[in-house]
């Protein structure tokens, strides 16, 4: 509205008048959160835009660096719960996993305090 009448946006009566249209003038009003809204409309595409691109060059990344060049998460969700269960470590490590994709901070902070040091490096060198 500062810019239709070539005033500044600061200035008191600018701001007075911008409510008085808001509350009185109901298709300025109308006009006014159509516009909020489609401009909110556009930053809401352009954030899941992003966050797919993200995603994707993440995944890209992930199965770049890993030595079989498949993906890490792929081949975790391929094989099935019986074989991971057949593992002396599985309830450790499923106990880990749900931990970590627990929304709860205090999940997380649970199953890292339940972290046996030495069974864990007894894994890795098996």
């Amino acid at each position: 509205m500062a810019r239709s009448h070539n005033a500044v946006a600061a200035n008191a009566s600018v701001i007075s008048a911008f409510f008085k249209n808001i509350t009185e003038n109901v298709a300025y009003r109308t006009e006014l959160f159509d516009k909020i809204r489609a401009f909110w409309g556009i930053i809401v595409q352009r954030r899941r835009q992003y966050f797919s691109q993200k995603d994707d060059k993440d995944r890209l990344e992930s199965i770049k660096q890993s030595p079989g060049k498949g993906s890490p998460q792929e081949a975790h969700e391929s094989v099935p719960t019986s074989a991971q269960k057949s593992h002396h470590m599985c309830d450790f490590f499923q106990e880990k996993r749900e931990a970590f994709d627990s929304s709860k901070r205090s999940k997380q902070q649970e199953g890292a305090d339940k972290v046996d040091r030495e069974a864990v490096i007894c894994n890795l060198q098996q």
